[in-house]
C-alpha cells in the first residue's frame, strides 16, 4: 500500500496523467464520427479526473468523472435518435451543483462553466458544434490548469486549442459545399 501511495504521491507521475490526457483528447478532437469523439472524450475525462484529485482540484475533479457518465448517457440516447434536452438541463444543474459543493474558489466556477457549455454541446450530434464551443472551454480550462499547475494539462489545452482549429478546417469549413458534419457514426 505505501508503494502506491508514493506512486500517486510522485509529481512525476501525476503530471504524466496530464500528458495521457492530452494525447487521449488529441484522438478525441481528430475523430470526425461522433461515438468515437465520445468514447475518447470519456477516456479523457476519467485520466484528468484523477489527476485533478492528486493536485487537490476537486471542482476538475468532480466534474471530469461525472462527464464520463453524461457522455455515456448522450451517445445512447443520441444513437437511438431520442432527445437528449431533459438530459441537458438536469446535467447543467448537475454540473452547477457539483460546482458549489467542491468550491474551492474562483477557479471552481472556471471548470463548473465549462463543463455546463460542454454538457449542452455534447447533447448533440453535431461534432463541429462540439469542436466549436470547445474553442471557449480549452481557454477556461487553461487557467484552471495554470491554478492547480497541470502541466500537461497546460499544454493539453494549447495543443487542443490547436487541434479544434485544425479540426474545424479539416471538418467544418465547407469546401466546395461537400462537408457534412452530422455524418453517422
Amino acid at each position: 500500500m505505501q508503494i502506491f501511495l508514493n506512486v500517486v504521491k510522485n509529481e512525476i507521475f501525476v503530471q504524466s496523467l496530464g500528458f495521457l490526457g492530452l494525447i487521449i483528447t488529441v484522438f478525441s478532437i481528430q475523430n470526425k464520427k461522433y461515438n468515437r469523439m465520445i468514447f475518447f472524450r470519456i477516456m479523457a475525462s476519467l485520466v484528468f479526473g484523477f489527476q485533478y484529485l492528486l493536485l487537490g482540484g476537486y471542482t476538475g475533479m468532480a466534474t471530469n468523472l461525472v462527464s464520463c457518465g453524461t457522455n455515456g448517457v448522450y451517445a445512447y440516447r443520441i444513437n437511438r435518435k431520442k432527445t437528449t434536452l431533459p438530459f441537458q438541463i438536469a446535467f447543467c444543474f448537475l454540473f452547477i451543483g457539483i460546482g458549489i459543493l467542491t468550491w474551492g474558489g474562483p477557479a471552481s466556477l472556471l471548470a463548473m462553466v465549462a463543463k455546463v457549455m460542454t454538457t449542452v454541446c455534447y447533447g448533440v450530434k453535431n461534432t463541429g458544434v462540439i469542436r466549436k464551443v470547445n474553442l471557449i472551454t480549452y481557454p477556461l480550462w487553461l487557467v484552471y490548469d495554470i491554478i492547480y499547475f497541470s502541466i500537461g494539462g497546460i499544454i493539453n489545452d494549447i495543443i487542443l486549442t490547436v487541434a479544434a482549429i485544425i479540426a474545424i478546417a479539416r471538418f467544418d469549413i465547407k469546401k466546395k459545399g461537400n462537408i457534412d458534419t452530422t455524418e453517422k457514426s
